[in-house]
């Protein structure tokens, strides 16, 4: 037999409505999704993009990873972050941890930069590519062995394919309109320009094997865009409508 009668409940059921589940409390029901890893991006010797004033991306994104964190466990997820304090992970590092915490939804947060200083916004990228090569990445092979070790299933070439067709096609289908949710709360409830939801080839976007965004908060670059991402308030508004995008996404049938 290929898979053990319990494949269908390890592997399927992640992917479904969740009832009665996390996200019970403050009105959030029927989640489906269970667990969450929130990603701030940069850290450590990588301080990111840099604002005229000397504002440091990875000081603004975790700032703003951290209040998200907070609003998504009051209303009952399971949150994981890739850093806790202002340390270095590398990008393979991030995708290890989100394949090691069994969580159903990858969300990474990131700051801006141009050389066109007017240039500001947030904006929203997923993955959605038809390049089979993306497939058979060595990291994301890597990810998907480690996803069926947990699940105590024996790892082959057959249920390689499976799983990654399974969770690939998953994977497309959600990322998608929660990029384009988020993208168009988030630029509306904090007054900025709404740059769209666009795809990408970002490595910790496209080596996770749930569904996953990477949110672009601001330009750095812009000195008025800078000066609002350097506020307790504007990061507090924009923690809440990222967090209520995905809560809104996540009850979703």
């Amino acid at each position: 037999m290929l898979v053990p009668d319990d494949f269908e409940s390890k592997v399927l059921a992640p992917f479904g409505i969740i009832p009665g589940g996390p996200g019970t409390q403050q009105g959030w029901s029927n989640l489906k999704i269970r667990s969450i890893v929130i990603d701030a991006g940069h850290g450590g010797k990588d301080p990111g993009a840099q604002g005229h004033a000397g504002v440091k991306e990875k000081n603004i994104v975790f700032d703003v990873a951290k209040r998200v964190k907070g609003m998504l466990e009051e209303a009952g997820l399971k949150v994981i972050m890739t850093r806790d304090s202002d340390t270095f992970i590398s990008l393979p590092q991030r995708t290890e941890i989100t394949s090691k915490s069994n969580a159903d939804l990858f969300v990474s947060i990131h700051a801006n930069s141009n050389p066109v200083k007017k240039t500001q916004g947030i904006e929203v990228y997923y993955v959605r590519t038809s390049n089979h090569r993306d497939l058979q990445e060595d990291q994301r092979t890597a990810n998907e062995k480690i996803f069926t070790k947990q699940l105590n299933l024996k790892y082959s070439p057959r249920l390689k394919g499976i799983i990654s067709d399974m969770m690939y096609a998953h994977k497309t289908a959600e990322s998608a309109p929660l990029a384009q949710r988020i993208v168009r709360e988030s630029s509306s409830y904090v007054n900025a320009p709404n740059r769209g939801a666009r795809t990408c080839r970002f490595f910790v976007v496209r080596n996770t094997l749930v569904p996953a965004v990477l949110i672009e908060i601001g330009y750095l670059t812009n000195r008025q865009e800078e000066a609002k991402l350097n506020t307790s308030t504007y990061r507090q508004k924009l923690a809440e409508t990222i967090s209520q995008s995905i809560l809104k996404y996540a009850s979703d049938s």
